[in-house]
């Protein structure tokens, strides 16, 4: 943990706001992350001041072992939450703080206020995780599979059974029920909560078909390059791991038909698509009633500001689960370890091959959609990736990857393009 910390007041404001430039630049952190970390302190700064009654303001630079940094105002004085604030102003240009509110409005996602006794303490992120959690990722992915192979040489059937019992199972089960818990509530809220953003029911519309058209198109893409891939290596045929259960395996073919799928993704109630995790289900859904929500517009104003709340405290609780994830993936390459034997290596490192083509050729088709679609450049994106890869190929479960997706969706990236958007950035 590195921390910088310094006093700021009203006589050395100017010279300690460069000087907290300067530390956050040595941080090498990106210039448009520096002038928004400044705008930002500077607004709350003389929120404090004038506001909290504070005489100073005490400015710490934290910066962790994977990476984030934060930058933490504390001061004492009388209980004020700049959050508040910005939650019931209401936009208007002729109000002569616009600008100011609309920086705090902007980043409003990256602050955040306790009340410590008689301190009031605001933290400011400045930059997500870096590549240090991956690189702890890939240590346990190593780690687990070298403790996995040693395990099966030198112990015994009972030990290793004992193992997997007591250890390893128990902690794979608890972590997929808890992300079981989270991914169908999460993705309702995130939807409603983006489509009731959409003032206009036409805005939604357009914006939803766009999706739907991309998601088809991307998949559609991916499979024939799987296929592709999957001929060019295994000639066709479906390759049998060895010692899957018998019951596991089935070449009956699956009967498939493209209108009833397109009927059951219409539920026949509102409950069971959340409880039973339907995600097509959950989509439509949340799709229909966050557009039914927009259409009232001022009329539900507390309900949508509920909605949103809840969307922030769901993915709240799926990031706190990513904490987990270095253990979980230790246990599995343990697990995937001591299950696989030496005949399937081969074919296993052929899979993984395959799927690191695969990879690769997807992630050079999305800067593509990205450009064309939605008119933004494809760089924040391409420098994220690297971060969630490690976890991917690990667990092999999206569902396991939707604390990172849903952080790196709603995290710096996304404060980034409403800041570049902001009118107050030529200000």
């Amino acid at each position: 943990m590195q921390t910088d910390s310094f006093c700021l007041n009203t006589k050395n404001f100017s010279e300690m706001r460069e000087c907290l430039g300067s530390q956050l630049s040595q941080l090498k952190i990106e210039k448009q992350n520096v002038l928004r970390t400044k705008l930002l302190v500077e607004e709350i700064f003389w929120r404090m001041i004038k506001n909290g009654q504070a005489a100073q303001v005490d400015v710490q630079v934290k910066k962790n072992f994977f990476g984030k940094v934060q930058v933490k105002m504390t001061t004492e004085g009388f209980s004020y939450n700049p959050l508040v604030e910005v939650s019931d102003w209401q936009d208007n240009d002729e109000d002569e703080n616009y600008f100011s509110m609309m920086i705090l409005s902007a980043h409003r996602e990256s602050l955040n206020w306790q009340r410590r006794q008689n301190f009031n303490v605001v933290t400011i992120s400045v930059q997500g995780k870096s590549s240090g959690e991956s690189f702890l990722t890939i240590t346990c992915i190593v780690g687990g599979i070298v403790c996995g192979a040693v395990m099966k040489e030198i112990s015994s059937p009972e030990t290793i059974l004992f193992v997997k019992e007591t250890f390893i199972a128990p902690t794979q089960t608890m972590f997929l029920n808890a992300l079981n818990l989270l991914i169908a509530p999460v993705i309702f809220f995130s939807i409603v909560s983006g489509v009731t953003g959409i003032s206009a029911s036409t805005g939604t519309s357009k914006i939803g078909l766009k999706l739907i058209c991309c998601s088809l198109g991307l998949m559609m893409i991916s499979v024939c390059l799987s296929y592709a891939v999957a001929w060019i290596f295994f000639g066709g045929g479906v390759p049998q791991i060895i010692g899957l259960p018998a019951a596991q395996i089935s070449a009956e073919p699956k009967n498939f038909s493209l209108i009833q799928f397109i009927v059951n993704i219409i539920p026949d109630d509102f409950v069971s698509p959340i409880a039973d995790g339907k995600i097509l289900q959950i989509i439509f859904v949340a799709v229909f009633f966050g557009t039914a929500l927009s259409s009232l517009e001022d009329k539900v104003i507390r309900f949508k500001e509920l909605l949103d709340d809840l969307n922030n405290i769901f993915i709240k609780m799926l990031s706190l689960l990513m904490f987990f994830m270095p253990p979980i993936v230790f246990f599995a390459m343990i697990n995937f370890a001591l299950d696989t034997a030496a005949e399937t290596v081969t074919l296993i490192s052929k899979l993984l091959v395959g799927e690191i083509i695969v990879a690769a050729l997807m992630i050079g088709c999305f800067p593509i959609f990205i450009r064309q679609v939605g008119k933004i450049s494809p760089r924040p994106f391409l420098k994220e990736v690297p971060k969630l890869l490690p976890p991917a190929f690990a667990s092999s479960s999206s569902s396991a990857l939707m604390p990172s997706m849903m952080e790196l969706c709603t995290g710096n990236w996304a404060s980034r393009r409403k800041f570049l958007r902001s009118p107050f950035r030529s200000a």
